[in-house]
């Protein structure tokens, strides 16, 4: 894969390896300038820290403060006094239910959705939902009271993912169920690299994400923008059960990117050929593919056998 990593901007190369051709880091993809502080809940251990926003403690009470920390009586105090309002932006253009739902302070969310938030307010550098701020996170919770009051689960932030990529991203289980079966949501939803989730999930070697995309109908045959499938991207993590999953699926082993390079090419020149043997082996297959022929039974034997 040597043609494509050296092609991968310096900011985009992990130590995992490459993450190239538009699919950036977890960390790239889920970090913005925008910060928070006290940040509840808990999301993947391996997934991205919330930035830090200092608010110093002298700082008078404020919706963005209240909102952060969940402090629904200030934020009924400020709203009803007139001093604030539920759709209030701050200096980073990012509302209240941002700062409720990427900390998880579900009563907040709650009754700044009543007092007329804008569910689908797009905030921040990344111009993002609160919804996607929560979905990094993995907060069904958050997620939940959202879609109820109609988020659009298909809206795409500045860098190209939607609601379901970056619930993928955080590797939680609960509510990328959630979304694929009950939000209008495709599973083939490509972000602006031409990733799909089930790329996503192979490249993070998140084999349990792997096997939910596919049972929703998540295409293992599907190419990025570089020609890429999910077995590629399964390969360059090198996880054997990923591998496993999209082959038993129907992933294409013949498959070639734009630079021409099939699975099991790209497992030799990232000496990975190990985890696309083993996994090959175990689901009964050969390293290029064709079905390994046990030994003859004895019924066999005497049918094929001369005697």
């Amino acid at each position: 894969m040597s043609s494509h990593w050296n092609d991968i901007p310096a900011d985009a190369k992990g130590k995992d390896g490459p993450t190239g051709l538009g699919i950036a880091t977890k960390a790239a993809a889920a970090t913005s300038s925008v910060n928070t502080q006290n940040v509840s809940g808990t999301g993947a251990s391996s997934a991205p820290a919330n930035p830090t926003r200092t608010v110093a403690h002298e700082e008078p009470p404020n919706i963005f403060l209240a909102a952060q920390r969940g402090d629904v009586d200030t934020l009924k105090q400020l709203i009803e006094s007139g001093t604030a309002k539920a759709t209030d932006r701050d200096d980073q253009n990012v509302t209240p239910l941002h700062w409720a739902a990427i900390n998880a302070q579900l009563p907040a969310c709650k009754y700044l959705l009543e007092q007329g938030a804008d569910v689908d307010a797009l905030g921040g550098d990344l111009h993002a939902t609160p919804m996607q701020w929560a979905a990094r996170n993995g907060y069904l919770y958050i997620i939940d009271i959202l879609i109820s009051h109609n988020a659009d689960p298909s809206i795409s932030d500045s860098q190209g993912y939607n609601t379901l990529h970056l619930v993928t991203h955080s590797s939680t289980v609960m509510p990328l169920l959630y979304l694929l079966h009950l939000c209008p949501i495709s599973p083939d939803s490509p972000d602006s690299a031409g990733h799909t989730s089930l790329m996503w999930a192979a490249y993070q070697g998140d084999g349990i994400s792997v096997e939910i995309l596919l049972n929703a109908g998540a295409s293992p045959l599907k190419k990025d923008n570089a020609g890429l499938t999910a077995l590629h991207w399964a390969v360059v993590r090198g996880n054997k059960w990923c591998i496993r999953k999209l082959i038993e699926a129907g992933a294409d082993l013949n498959a070639r990117d734009d630079s021409g390079k099939t699975p099991r090419e790209m497992a030799a020149e990232l000496k990975a050929l190990g985890p696309w043997r083993k996994a090959l082996e175990d689901g009964g297959l050969t390293e290029d593919g064709r079905k390994i022929q046990g030994p003859l039974s004895e019924v066999r034997a005497l049918v094929l056998l001369p005697s």
